[in-house]
């Protein structure tokens, strides 16, 4: 049986807000009837397009896009939904010291001592070069994905855990980039002496 409007998540329910009395009737046809099978353009399916179009625009910007990982990311950072929701409606993205990448620190309140949260976005095709994980560290995947130098896909819902002494690197899809929510016990350590240099250089930088 398919689902009503009634028994639609949270998310959606508030997308289609804008939707007229006869666009939400046509859903909710859809939804217990299925598809129409006429191949000829029938008033009904212009509505179902018509509410194809407004639930894309609806999701496809913050913070809705993420609206699905609400409470994965809840859990990871260990705050009320309501403050997920709020931080990701505006991210106030901030560049990073590598090309193509952006990082924003997350305040979480989280129960263990000297956890290190935020949320990073990468841009398409970009290689985040190999590292070692000091302490364990994770990644909750929220839009796009990367893939690692062992050839394993990591994508949207994926929640990626890296045990302490991990040592890696990954590309990033090179259509959509990469968005994730992190939670790491401790920075990493770049294998690369120069890498090294500019990651204590940047730090020395933020403290005066």
């Amino acid at each position: 049986m398919k689902p009503t409007t009634e028994q639609l998540p949270e998310f959606l329910e508030e997308a289609l807000t804008d939707l007229s009395s006869s666009e939400r009737q046509a859903l909710t046809a859809w939804l217990q009837q299925g598809t129409p099978q006429a191949e000829a353009e029938t008033p009904l399916t212009r509505q179902l397009e018509a509410i194809r179009e407004t639930l894309l625009s609806q999701t496809s910007v913050e913070p809705y896009r993420y609206a699905p990982f609400f409470s994965r990311i809840s859990q990871l950072f260990e705050m009320p939904e309501e403050q997920v929701v709020s931080l990701l409606t505006e991210i106030a993205w901030q560049k990073a010291p590598l090309k193509g990448v952006e990082f924003v620190d997350v305040d979480t309140h989280l129960s263990r001592d000297g956890v290190h949260a935020g949320l990073a976005r990468f841009q398409p095709s970009v290689h985040y070069p190999r590292h070692r994980h000091v302490e364990r560290e994770e990644n909750l995947i929220l839009a796009g994905g990367y893939t690692d130098d062992a050839g394993k896909l990591w994508q949207a819902g994926d929640l990626h855990v890296m045990d302490a002494g991990t040592v890696h690197e990954y590309w990033t899809d090179a259509e959509h980039g990469c968005v994730l929510a992190t939670v790491s016990d401790s920075r990493i350590v770049w294998t690369s002496p120069w890498l090294r240099f500019l990651s204590v250089f940047v730090r020395a930088l933020k403290r005066a």
